[in-house]
C-alpha cells in the first residue's frame, strides 16, 4: 500500500462515519504517524508504507471513524500563534476563542494584571502572556487535572511566570484584576441532544451550565465586582444565542457590555466594563 491509498482508505473510512472534515483528518493521521509534514505526505504520496505503519494508522482512524476528536488521538492542537497539549480532562481550545486573546493583547494597559477563570489547557492565559510578557497573568481552574495539562503547556512555551491554582470561579481569588478573561461553560443542557458526537469526549464540567447555560456566566458577572479593579473588564466568551440574556444580566448590575461577533458572524463575546 503506498501513501496516497491509505490517504485515500482512510478518506473513505471517515466518509462512512460522516466525518465532515475526512480527507484533512485522514491526511493528518498519517503526517502524525509518520511524523512528516503535509506537503512531504503529497509530495511522496506513491511511496510504500508497512504493514505495521498501515496498522497504526487504520487504528487511529477507526477511532476517528467513531468521532472521537483529531485532537485528542493525537494529543496537540494549535491556538494563536502555539501548539498545546490537550487531553479528554480539557476543552479542545477552537479558533473563536482567539478573539478574547486578540481583543486583551491589544487594548490592555501596560503592566496591566490579568485573571483567566476556567484556563483548561491554559491556552487563553499562555496565549496572553506570550503575546505580552509586560502583563501579570493568573489562571485557575476547578479540575486539577486540567491545571496539570495547563502548568505543562504553560512550560512549553516559554510562560512559567503565570500562576495556576485550583478554584471553583472566584472561591479561591483573592485581589484585585484589571482584567478577568474567561471562556466558562455556557452550553445549554437543554440542547445537549443536538449537539455534534464529538462533544461527548470532552468534559461535561467544561461545557454544560444549568438548562440555559447560563449558570457559570451569570455567576461570574454577579462576583467578577470584588476582584475587578475600578475601570476593569470582564471579557468572556458566550453562546451564540445568550448575547441578550448576557447584555441584560450586566445592565441589572448597572454595567455597560458591548457584544462582538465571531468571523462568523455569530454574537461571541462580551466585554463588561466594572465602573470608571
Amino acid at each position: 500500500m503506498t501513501l496516497s491509498s491509505l490517504e485515500r482508505e482512510c478518506t473513505n473510512r471517515l466518509n462512512s462515519a460522516s466525518v465532515t472534515s475526512s480527507s484533512l483528518d485522514a491526511q493528518l493521521l498519517l503526517c502524525y504517524v509518520l511524523n512528516i509534514s503535509r506537503e512531504r505526505l503529497l509530495a511522496d504520496g506513491q511511496e510504500p508504507v508497512s504493514a505495521d505503519v498501515t496498522q497504526n494508522v487504520l487504528q487511529l482512524c477507526e477511532r476517528r471513524q467513531k468521532r472521537e476528536p483529531l485532537a485528542y488521538i493525537v494529543g496537540v492542537r494549535d491556538f494563536y500563534t502555539l501548539s498545546f497539549n490537550v487531553t479528554p480532562d480539557v476543552l479542545i481550545p477552537r479558533p473563536e476563542t482567539e478573539m478574547l486573546v486578540d481583543y486583551i493583547i491589544s487594548s490592555a494597559a501596560h503592566g496591566a494584571s490579568v485573571l483567566d477563570l476556567c484556563t483548561g489547557s491554559g491556552a487563553i492565559a499562555i496565549s496572553i502572556k506570550h503575546e505580552r510578557p509586560d502583563l501579570s497573568v493568573s489562571a485557575t481552574d476547578i479540575c486539577e487535572k486540567a491545571l496539570d495539562i495547563a502548568r505543562q503547556n504553560s512550560k512549553k512555551n516559554d510562560t512559567d511566570s503565570i500562576h495556576f491554582y485550583k478554584s471553583d470561579l472566584f472561591d479561591a481569588v483573592t485581589g484585585l484584576y484589571d482584567i478577568v478573561v474567561t471562556n466558562p461553560p455556557y452550553v445549554p443542557e437543554a440542547s445537549a441532544a443536538t449537539l455534534s458526537p464529538e462533544l461527548s469526549y470532552e468534559p461535561s464540567i467544561a461545557l454544560f451550565s444549568g438548562n440555559d447555560g447560563l449558570n457559570a456566566p451569570r455567576a461570574i458577572i454577579e462576583l467578577a465586582s470584588l476582584f475587578i479593579v475600578a475601570g476593569g473588564e470582564l471579557v468572556m466568551e458566550i453562546d451564540s444565542m445568550s448575547a441578550t440574556a448576557i447584555t441584560e444580566l450586566a445592565e441589572m448590575k448597572g454595567l455597560s457590555c458591548s457584544i462582538f461577533k465571531d468571523l462568523a458572524g455569530l454574537d461571541r463575546m462580551a466585554v463588561i466594563r466594572y465602573g470608571e
